[in-house]
């Protein structure tokens, strides 16, 4: 699992919190699968700058903050869309 996929499983695995940041990925008592580490600010601005049709952000203050764009699914890229979608299905069916 790259670390922009860690980054998504999170953010689906956790969908009552609509926003994340930096911090929410590196959290030392996450699952040692999903942990990101120091390079999640990176990793989020990447996915900020290549899939605006993924996630949309927000700035507070000097933190940027990340959600995923649940309501534009058709438009999610083919790089990560059956990806979403596993995880998505693993949720619904509580499976994680």
């Amino acid at each position: 699992m790259t670390q922009h996929e860690k980054i998504l499983a999170v953010m689906v695995r956790n969908k009552a919190q609509e926003w994340f940041y930096a911090p929410d990925f590196q959290r030392p008592g996450m699952h040692a699968d999903l942990f990101v580490g120091y390079e999640a600010s990176a990793r989020m601005s990447e996915l900020i700058k290549d899939y605006p049709e993924l996630v949309q952000y927000k700035r507070e203050g000097k933190y940027r903050y990340i959600r995923v764009r649940y309501e534009n699914r058709a438009a999610w890229p083919l790089a990560f869309r059956q990806f979403m979608e596993d995880e998505l299905r693993k949720v619904e069916n509580r499976l994680i």
